[in-house]
C-alpha cells in the first residue's frame, strides 16, 4: 500500500483529474486515491480505486500527496481506463455529441467564477473578448462552416450556450467538449484536458488561447 496511496486536494475537476491521470501515468502501484474534490464526481467514472475520507483517515500516514502543480506533462496517449465515462454517462455524452452537426466542432470555453480575483484577473476575459477570438481563430483556421459551442461556467445569454445541451453538468461539458476539434480558451485545466482527450481521440485539429493580461 505504501507506494500506491496518493491524495490530492488542489483545484476542482480540472484538476483532480488531471492529477489521477497523472497519479496512473507515474505510479505502477496505485490502489487508493482520495481526492476529497472529486466527491460530486467521481461516480461517473469507472475508477474503482476512490475512497471515502474514513478510510483516509485510518489509513492517510499510507497517502503520498499528489501536487499537481509539479507534474509532467500528460504527453500524447491516455494511460489509463478509468479515465472514461461509466457506460451510463458515456451514452448521455454520445447521444449529445450525436445531436450536433457534421463537420468542423469549435468550442469556446469561457472561464469567469473565480478567475475574475484569480492571479489578479491576468486570465478574466469577458465575452465578447473572447467570441472576438474566435471570430479570428475561424478565419485563421479557413473554417467555412464551423459550428460554435460556448462552453461556460456561467449561463450566457448566447444561441449555442452548452447549457442547453448538457444541462449544466460540468462532467457532461467537459466529455462534450473533447469530442471537438477546434478549442478558443484561457489557461484552464478543464478545457485543457477537453482539448487533450480530443487528441486522444484522433480528432483534434487547433486551438487558440488567449494569453493572460499585462
Amino acid at each position: 500500500m505504501k507506494n500506491g496511496a496518493y491524495f490530492a486536494s488542489n483545484g476542482r475537476l480540472g484538476n483532480q483529474l488531471s492529477a489521477l491521470f497523472h497519479a496512473y501515468a507515474e505510479y505502477p502501484n496505485l490502489e487508493n486515491l482520495y481526492f476529497p474534490h472529486m466527491k460530486d464526481y467521481q461516480d461517473y467514472f469507472k475508477c474503482d480505486k476512490f475512497r471515502d475520507e474514513a478510510f483516509y483517515n485510518n489509513f492517510k500516514e499510507y497517502f503520498h500527496e499528489i501536487d499537481w502543480h509539479k507534474l509532467k506533462d500528460y504527453g500524447n496517449v491516455l494511460r489509463f481506463e478509468d479515465f472514461h465515462l461509466r457506460d451510463e454517462h458515456q451514452k448521455k455524452v454520445d447521444e449529445m455529441v450525436a445531436g450536433l452537426c457534421n463537420g468542423d466542432l469549435v468550442a469556446v470555453h469561457i472561464r469567469h467564477g473565480d478567475y475574475k480575483e484569480w492571479c489578479n484577473g491576468q486570465f478574466y476575459f469577458n465575452e465578447s473578448e473572447y467570441l472576438e477570438c474566435a471570430s479570428k481563430a475561424v478565419k485563421i483556421w479557413g473554417l467555412r462552416d464551423p459550428k460554435i459551442v460556448v462552453f461556460s461556467d456561467e449561463e450566457r445569454d448566447v444561441e449555442s450556450f452548452s447549457w442547453s445541451i448538457t444541462g449544466g453538468n460540468a462532467v457532461y461539458d467537459m466529455f462534450v467538449m473533447s469530442h471537438f476539434n477546434y478549442f478558443v480558451r484561457t489557461y484552464s485545466t478543464f478545457s485543457g484536458l477537453a482539448a487533450h482527450i480530443s487528441k486522444c481521440r484522433g480528432l483534434f485539429k487547433g486551438e487558440m488561447q488567449i494569453p493572460r493580461k499585462g
